[in-house]
């Protein structure tokens, strides 16, 4: 497809005698717009800015072939982010281990304003899950914060709340004698942990707790489109049940 220029033709009376300056007109063309504008003063004629033929059939199709590439560009590079890892880190400025997500964004195309919130387990009375406020860490300002981005075919780690208040609203209702594993991204108690925890082969003393929590993702792609995923995580509990 070719690009439609505009064009531009000045006409003076100058141009044909060696008569003093006379006042001269400009020619604007795009398309089906045809405009003659006059310069009653003489001098110069300076082309004007801004689209001087905003609704003609050119300009409209010039917008809607921008428009169609555009789409076609997000449709064919869909921007996605995923949780790739849970795991304790401590930052300067905090006081105890922060549970991260290793966020990765493996598309061709940035992920801007990442935001990342936990959610309490859907109870049966409720439409929504509901949102739970966590202390912040002070390594991230709340500016930092509200501008995340992950870059095509990066990661990003995001503090999600102290490890110490995940375990406290996760373990509510278990015995004292179930201990904190781990975190992890499957409902299932993965194989180290439980190796780790127990030393029997079998595993048959082990009585394991998984409690889980959502994780909304929501960010946006360079075109302000806006995304909003739900996923779980997941805190493991284990006992000895010889220890009953």
């Amino acid at each position: 497809m070719k690009a439609i220029l505009p064009i531009l033709l000045v006409f003076s009376a100058q141009a044909f005698s060696a008569t003093p300056e006379l006042p001269s007109n400009l020619q604007y063309i795009l398309g089906n717009c045809n405009l003659v504008i006059n310069n009653s003063e003489g001098g110069n004629v300076q082309a004007p800015k801004g689209n001087l033929c905003p609704d003609s059939p050119a300009s409209k199709s010039a917008a809607d072939s921008l428009n169609k590439l555009a789409r076609f560009i997000e449709a064919s590079n869909p921007t996605k982010l995923e949780v790739a890892e849970l795991k304790p880190m401590k930052f300067l400025g905090d006081n105890e281990p922060f549970l991260v997500a290793i966020v990765e964004n493996k598309s061709n195309l940035p992920a801007r304003k990442v935001k990342l919130e936990l959610l309490r387990p859907l109870q049966a009375n409720e439409k929504n899950s509901k949102i739970i406020k966590v202390p912040r860490s002070n390594a991230f300002p709340q500016k930092i914060m509200q501008h995340l981005q992950v870059a095509q075919h990066d990661s990003q780690t995001i503090p999600l709340a102290p490890l110490s208040y995940l375990i406290d609203i996760t373990r509510l209702g278990l015995p004292s004698d179930y201990i904190y594993l781990g975190a992890g991204l499957t409902p299932e108690l993965p194989q180290k942990l439980m190796h780790s925890f127990s030393s029997d082969a079998t595993h048959r003393n082990l009585q394991a707790e998984i409690r889980p929590l959502g994780l909304a993702i929501q960010y946006e792609n360079i075109f302000e489109t806006s995304t909003k995923s739900l996923s779980g995580i997941y805190f493991y509990f284990a006992r000895n049940a010889k220890a009953d």
